[in-house]
C-alpha cells in the first residue's frame, strides 16, 4: 500500500493520521516528518507511551527495543558479545561514519581514530572525541577516554586531552602526549611521564619513574621552540624534582631537587637553587654551583664544596673538606677535622685549629686558633700547636664590662707597644689604672715615685723640703725616702713629717759633722704607696 501526498497539498497537510477514540492524533505523517502523539496524563502500567517491540515465530511479544513514556525514554540491545549495539550515524559519499555507539563488542578496531562518541557496556568504558582504539585491548575496564586519540588502557583509568595514555590501573593522564603508565600514578602537562607507581609528573617533558615519586618541571627550550636542555626527572623511589631540568637520580631515595638543574644522588638528600649537586647520604645544597658529597654535610651559597662527614661551608667559594669541619666566607678552608676557618682567604688546616678573620693559616698545627686584620694580603702562619696568634695592626683591646668602660679595658697600642690596663692611652710599657698584685703578695693600689733637689745647708741643722705628690692620692700613702745614690762621703738621716695624700715634708740632718752643714747639692729619692 502507498500513501502519496496530493502535488496541491499544503505543508501542513497530514499524508497519513491515527487518532485515539476521542478525535486526538496519535501518529501523524506529515509531508516531510512524522509525529508521535504521547498522552501525559495517568496512563495503564502495561499500555502508554510509545515502543518498538519485537515478536517471535508463534506471533507473540518478547521484549521492547524502544520505548517512550511520558517520564523515560529507553533503547534496549541485546549484551550478547557479536550484537551490533546502538549507533548514531552520519552520511557521506564516503559512507557511515558513527558519531555516537553503545556497543558491547569489545573487539573492535577504530584506526585509523574516528570522531566516536562510544559507549562500552561490557567493560562499562566511555570514550569521546577522535576515538583511536588499535586492539582490543586498547580500552581498559570502567576507563574514560576524551579528546584526540586519548587511549585509557588501563583499568579504572581516565586519558584526557590530545595522544594522552594511561597504561595501568587507577592511572590519569591530562593534557598533551602525556602518559600515565605506574600503578595510581598521574600525569599532566606536555609530554610528561608518570611511570612509576603512585608517581606524579607535571609539566612540559617532566618524568618520574621511581615509586611515589614526584616530578614537576619544564625543560629549556631554544630560539626554534625545540627543547635544548635535559628533562626534570624524578627517579629516585619518594623523591620530588622541580623546576628547569632537576633531577633525583635512583640512588636519591626520599632526596629533593628542586631549581634549575640541580641534582641528588644519595639518601634524603636536598638541592634548592641552580647547577647544585648532592652526592652525600643526607646531605643539603643550596644556593648556586654547590656541592656535597660527604655524609651529612651543608654547602650553603656560590661555588661551596663540603666533602667532610658533618662538613658545612657557607658563602663564596668556601670548602669544608675535613671531618665536622666548618668552612664560613669567602674562600674559606677547612681540611683539619673538627676545624674552623671564618673569614677571607683562611685556612684551618690542623686539627681542631680556627682561623679566623683575613688572610691567616693555622698551617696544619693541632688546636691552633689565629686571628687577622685587613692590613696585609700576606697570609700569617701558626707557629706551634695550641697556640693562640693575633695579628692587629690597630692594636688589641679586652672589654670585660658590656658598657665598654676603660675601667674594664686592658689595651696594647700598635705603635709604642705599651700596655694600658684600666684605660686605652698607656704611658709606660705596663700602665695600669687601678689595683696591682703580684703572686699572692701585697696589693698595692697606686705608687708613685721621684727625685727632689735639696741643695747645701750652709747654716748647720736640720734642713726642711716640701714634696708635692704629682697626683694626689686616695687617703695618706706610705713613704720611703732616701739621699739619692751619688758619691756622698757624709751620712745623712732623713724622716718625714706632715704626710697627707697631696704630699710630705722631709727633715735631712748631717750626722757625721757636730754643725750638720754640707756643701754638695743634696738631692733625695722617694716613693710613696697605698
Amino acid at each position: 500500500m502507498v500513501v502519496q501526498g496530493s502535488p496541491t497539498a499544503l505543508a501542513t497537510d497530514p499524508l497519513f493520521e491515527v487518532k485515539n477514540s476521542i478525535g486526538q492524533s496519535v501518529f501523524v505523517v506529515w509531508q516531510d516528518s512524522v509525529q508521535v502523539y504521547i498522552n501525559d496524563d495517568a496512563i495503564e502500567s502495561n499500555r502508554g507511551g510509545f515502543a518498538v517491540s519485537g515478536r517471535n515465530m508463534s506471533k507473540a511479544l518478547t521484549h521492547d527495543y524502544l520505548r517512550i513514556t511520558p517520564d523515560s525514554a529507553r533503547i534496549y540491545i541485546s549484551d550478547s558479545l557479536n550484537s551490533e549495539g546502538f549507533a548514531i550515524q552520519g552520511i557521506n559519499t564516503g559512507g557511515n561514519i558513527n558519531y555516537l555507539n553503545v556497543s558491547v563488542d569489545t573487539t573492535e578496531i577504530i584506526n585509523p581514530s574516528q570522531a566516536r562518541v562510544l559507549w562500552y557496556p561490557s567493560k562499562e568504558a566511555f570514550l569521546t572525541g577522535r576515538v583511536l582504539i588499535e586492539s582490543p585491548d586498547s580500552v581498559g575496564l570502567n576507563s574514560f577516554a576524551t579528546g584526540f586519540e586519548s587511549k585509557a588502557i588501563g583499568m579504572y583509568s581516565q586519558a584526557m586531552g590530545y595522544k594522552t595514555k594511561t597504561s595501568s590501573e587507577y592511572s590519569t593522564s591530562i593534557g598533551k602526549n602525556t602518559i600515565a603508565g605506574g600503578l595510581n600514578s598521574f600525569s599532566f602537562g606536555d609530554s610528561s611521564l608518570a611511570l612509576g607507581n603512585h608517581s606524579f609528573a607535571m609539566g612540559y617533558k617532566s618524568k618520574s619513574t621511581g615509586e611515589g615519586a614526584i616530578a614537576f618541571g619544564t625543560v629549556q627550550v631554544d630560539t626554534a621552540g625545540n627543547p635544548s636542555s635535559l628533562i626534570t626527572q624524578a627517579e629516585g623511589a619518594y623523591s620530588f624534582a622541580a623546576g628547569l631540568s632537576a633531577r633525583t637520580t635512583v640512588a636519591g631515595f626520599g632526596s629533593i631537587s628542586i631549581g634549575m638543574k640541580t641534582e641528588t644522588n644519595n639518601y634524603g638528600a636536598l638541592s634548592i637553587g641552580s647547577f647544585n649537586k648532592c652526592d652525600g647520604f643526607y646531605s643539603s645544597t643550596i644556593g648556586s654551583h654547590c656541592y656535597t658529597n660527604g655524609y651529612y654535610s651543608s654547602a650553603i651559597g656560590f661555588a661551596d664544596t663540603a666533602n667532610g662527614l658533618g662538613a658545612l661551608a657557607i658563602g663564596f667559594n668556601s670548602k669544608a673538606i675535613g671531618e665536622n669541619a666548618v668552612a664560613i666566607g669567602v674562600s674559606a678552608f677547612s681540611s683539619g677535622f673538627a676545624s674552623n676557618a671564618l673569614g677571607f682567604n683562611v685556612i684551618a688546616s690542623g686539627d681542631a685549629s680556627t682561623a679566623f678573620g683575613h688572610y691567616v693559616s693555622t698551617n696544619g698545627k693541632l688546636g691552633a686558633f689565629i686571628y687577622g686584620d685587613a692590613s696585609t694580603l700576606n697570609t700569617t702562619l701558626s707557629t706551634l700547636e695550641n697556640q693562640f696568634m693575633v695579628r692587629a695592626s690597630g692594636g688589641y683591646v679586652y672589654y670585660t664590662d658590656p658598657l665598654l668602660l676603660e675601667i674594664n679595658t686592658m689595651y696594647l697600642s700598635p705603635l709604642s707597644g705599651n700596655l694600658g690596663v684600666g684605660w686605652s692611652n698607656p704611658q709606660a710599657k705596663v700602665d695600669i689604672n687601678g689595683s696591682l698584685r703580684v703572686n699572692s703578695g701585697t696589693t698595692f693600689n697606686k705608687i708613685e715615685g721621684s727625685s727632689s733637689v735639696v741643695g747645701t745647708n750652709l747654716i748647720g741643722g736640720v734642713k726642711v723640703s716640701a714634696v708635692v705628690f704629682p697626683t694626689p692620692f686616695i687617703g695618706t700613702p706610705k713613704i720611703t725616702v732616701t739621699v739619692k745614690g751619688g758619691n756622698y762621703n757624709d751620712v745623712f738621716a732623713v724622716t718625714t713629717r706632715n704626710a697627707n695624700n697631696l704630699g710630705f715634708q722631709v727633715n735631712i740632718y748631717r750626722v757625721d759633722n757636730a754643725g750638720g752643714t754640707w756643701n754638695q747639692n743634696l738631692e733625695i729619692d722617694w716613693i710613696a704607696w697605698e
